[in-house]
């Protein structure tokens, strides 16, 4: 497996390319599916940065709307665009919009196995990027007028209750899940 870029570094220089060359603001089991097409793939700069790009907006997203309802439109505003697991209503899987099935249909595609190609990710990768999305760009939302009373130990301590907020992982021994709250360093 290649190293994957930082998140910071691919979120300035690639997501917003990738995210065009997506070409959709639903993420569903066909959009990701497309995505992971090898024709459409080679176009995307980091297809396993865009997925953990997705996982961390998408997981943020509903995450803010659930537990801290006051905050989510303002949320809405600060985050970069991305494909929303709410998106689509035509019944393309995702795991009923649960996050952690982006990484779960990326690694292991259901659809499209004779022009698709699952990513490789590790537990690594996983909380890196967890660790850009719920610690360092929560804070860059917190350094903004909106978001400058986010409540942001009460938003751990409720995401830490919400079985929604899990990571999967495909490992040599299966499919394995892990609370994001595991994955973070919150202190500091």
């Amino acid at each position: 497996m290649s190293q994957l870029l930082p998140p910071s570094e691919y979120m300035q220089d690639h997501y917003l390319h990738d995210f065009e060359v997506f070409g959709s603001t639903s993420m569903c089991g066909f959009s990701m599916a497309d995505a992971l097409d090898r024709r459409k793939r080679s176009a995307i700069h980091g297809i396993a940065e865009f997925t953990l790009a997705q996982f961390g907006l998408n997981l943020l997203n509903q995450a803010t709307f659930t537990h801290t309802p006051t905050y989510a439109f303002a949320w809405k505003r600060f985050s970069p665009t991305f494909a929303d697991t709410h998106g689509c209503f035509s019944g393309h899987g995702m795991g009923s919009h649960i996050p952690h099935s982006i990484l779960r249909f990326a690694q292991e595609p259901f659809s499209g196995r004779d022009k698709t190609q699952g990513i490789s990710l590790t537990w690594a990768n996983i909380e890196d990027y967890n660790q850009y999305f719920l610690v360092a760009l929560l804070k860059h939302f917190m350094a903004t007028d909106e978001g400058a009373t986010f409540p942001l130990e009460h938003f751990y301590a409720a995401i830490e209750q919400d079985f929604d907020c899990t990571a999967s992982c495909l490992t040599p021994e299966g499919c394995q899940f892990r609370h994001v709250i595991k994955t973070i360093q919150t202190n500091g």
